[in-house]
Order: C-alpha cells, then structure tokens, then sequence
C-alpha cells in the first residue's frame, strides 16, 4: 500500500505539488490522469523517491521511500524520457538492473524481448521511440517490483503494442501483487485497464474514484416525446445535464438502469434508450458536477 500524506513540492515559486494526499492500495492498477503540467510526474518522482518534497512524506506499507534504499528497491518508475546508454542492449541493462533489483529476472526480460519481437542484443542506438518505449517496459516488468510507475507508458506505440503491454501489466499485477501507477493526459488509454482513477489539476487532486463506481453511477438517457418537454419536467431524474434538439432529448442521469427507465417510461415517451458512458463522459460530469470548468483541466 501506498500512502502519500500531504505531500508538497517546488521549484521556485512554482508548486509541482501541493498538499497531495491519498492511499493506494496494493494490487490495482492506478491511472493517473492530468494535462501538461497538472503535477504527474512530479508525483511519480515524488513516489519513486528521486524526488525530496518539502513537506509530507511518501510511504510504501509504511516505511519511508526516500533516502530508504531497501524500499526504494521495491520501486521501477519507468520516466517518458529514460535514460539510456545509444551503445548499450536489452540484455546489457538486465544485467546491470540485475545487481540493482533482489529478484530481477534476467530470463524474464529475455522472455517478454522475444514476445514484443525484439532483439535483446541489438543496440538502443538502432531502436524507434515505440521501441525503445518497449524495452523499458520489458526491463521494469522483469524486475518484478511491488510498486512500477509509468508515465506516459503508451506514448509511441500502436494499437497492437498497447494491448500487449496492458496484457504484461495485469499478468504482473496479478502474479506479484503489484501496484500499477500509470500516468496519462489521455483517459481513452486507461479505461479498460485501470481500477482506480485519479485526475490532477495545478498540482492537486481534483477527482479520485474507482473505475466500478463510476461506471456503475452515471448514464446517458436519451428519449423523445409527442410534445416538448422542458428540463423540469425531469426533476424525478434530477439531471445532470440536459440538452434538447426538438423533440429529442439526451440527458445525463445518476442511478441504476431499471429504475431510470422505470421513471422515464411511466412518462410515455416514444422512444427511450439508456447508455452507458465512456469514462471521459464520466469524469467531464463529474468535474462540472464539482464546479470545474473542463475545458482548462482536460485539454
């Protein structure tokens, strides 16, 4: 588990985070959400131990990460610019992260190298950013660690790679008990893969949940009627949002699916239909739900 207790960091008079505190549990897959700047990485680091704040503290099962070697070797943060020897290979870097990581798994990195179809001894210098992106990948998962931070881990690759590498995430989580931590601008990228969600916004959480209960909390109605209807006519479903084009209405509604169509029904519509919502739709209702204006945080 790990706890991040009012953690707060500078540089200068700019704060990259600011009094940030939350739990995440042991063996979930935390996506952590955020445009350019929101505070991100400056978490991961911050998590990772690279980092010092200036107040709070980061713990992992209740031991202090930072200055903290034995903890810190139960940590990979896979930065969105690591550093990598050009002259160097994949089976040099295990080696090397083998002396590091108690545990590390020489043969695994080998093993997940053939799967993504690379060559373990070809040097970085002749690799693509996609490729380069997936040995990091490979080289953070055989290290086994209770704790793997990624940040913008799907930058640079396709489809295909995506799906593989969200395959190796689950496989870790579930074999080791890892937690996940993977950071993001785009929300797209983590809603079939994470559990918990986290948004920041000018170094501080504006929104935490968990996957389930969002999805199990919100949907979109969409319905028409023989006349026009206003929005007070649905004061029963107490909208969310509310748009009308005509006699066709979409709106966004809180609650379980049979008794909003219960409620709808009983009205008579000419056509009803309940939906669900993608995770953006969510989170964009639930921010301005909040009273934060979208347009600046997802952007």
């Amino acid at each position: 588990m790990i706890t991040i207790d009012k953690l707060t960091k500078k540089f200068g008079n700019h704060f990259g985070v600011r009094g940030v505190e939350t739990v995440v549990p042991s063996g979930c897959i935390y996506g952590l959400v955020g445009s350019n700047g929101s505070g991100k990485s400056t978490l991961l680091r911050l998590v990772s131990g690279i980092y010092h704040p200036e107040k709070g503290q980061v713990l992992l099962d209740g031991q202090p990460v930072f200055e903290h070697p034995e903890t810190k070797e139960r940590i990979f943060y896979i930065s969105d610019d690591q550093y990598t020897d050009r002259n160097s290979c994949i089976l040099d870097m295990a080696r090397m992260y083998a002396q590091i990581y108690p545990g590390y798994d020489v043969q695994m990195a080998l093993d997940l190298t053939k799967q993504f179809k690379l060559d373990a001894k070809a040097r970085f210098k002749t690799f693509s950013k996609g490729m380069k992106r997936q040995a990091h990948i490979i080289l953070g998962l055989a290290a086994k660690p209770a704790v793997l931070l990624c940040d913008e881990t799907f930058d640079g690759l396709d489809p295909v790679k995506r799906r593989a590498v969200k395959k190796a995430f689950s496989e870790l989580m579930l074999s080791e008990g890892a937690t996940i931590i993977i950071a993001s601008h785009n929300l797209r990228e983590l809603e079939d893969i994470c559990d918990v969600i986290g948004l920041m916004h000018d170094g501080k959480f504006v929104f935490q949940r968990a996957l389930d209960d969002l999805e199990l909390d919100f949907y979109k109605l969409q319905t028409a009627f023989t006349m026009v209807r206003r929005r007070e006519d649905f004061a029963a479903l107490s909208p969310l949002s509310f748009e009308q084009r005509g006699r066709m209405i979409s709106m966004i509604v809180r609650g379980k699916e049979d008794e909003i169509l219960q409620a709808i029904n009983a009205m008579k519509p000419l056509y009803a239909e309940v939906l669900p919502l993608s995770l953006e739709e969510i989170f964009i209702t639930e921010m301005e739900v909040l009273g934060y204006d979208t347009n600046d945080i997802l952007q």
